[in-house]
């Protein structure tokens, strides 16, 4: 599969989803992730969009310690709480998870950069955020586009933040 393809795959993936009901859209968000995993596991890039659990998660995981393997998840990948929890679920084998806008166009941003296409960001970004950033103060920017966007998670903002 080329890149033409992937790319439009993926976005009438997206269209579909914006034109459907509540219900409906939490169905189609979850074949969605669906084909952008298969596509992710044939570009190779899966690391890149899931980091790998540590021994040390595993371990925890293995032992009933949910929450602290949660932390350590968090702590090791740089990850919001929502998605560390997801993906202690997933390695408990708890499947049907909500799924999850941001954690879609992370990965629908990662099948873009690995074809050198650098996504751009889907949040609008105030002045007074960029007059931030360049005073370099990246926590209050931080800070204020969670503020903006309340299903953002801290590793998105950031991410964001210094993209800028």
């Amino acid at each position: 599969m080329g890149p033409t393809e992937a790319l439009l795959i993926a976005a009438a993936l997206v269209i579909l989803f914006t034109w459907s009901g509540r219900r409906a859209r939490q169905d189609q968000l979850r074949a969605l992730e669906r084909r952008l995993d298969r596509l992710i596991a044939q570009l190779g890039i899966q690391d890149e969009v899931v980091p790998p659990v540590s021994e040390t998660v595993a371990h925890l995981t293995e032992r009933g310690e949910i929450i602290a393997a949660i932390k350590a998840f968090r702590e090791e990948t740089g990850v919001d709480l929502k998605e560390a929890k997801d993906r202690i679920d997933l390695l408990r084998g708890k499947a049907g998870a909500r799924p999850d806008l941001t954690r879609v166009i992370r990965k629908l941003d990662a099948v873009l950069r690995s074809f050198d296409i650098e996504p751009e960001p889907a949040i609008a970004v105030s002045d007074e955020i960029i007059a931030l950033v360049r005073a370099g103060q990246a926590v209050e920017a931080i800070k204020l586009v969670r503020e903006a966007n309340p299903g953002l998670g801290l590793a998105d903002a950031k991410a964001l933040i210094e993209r800028l």
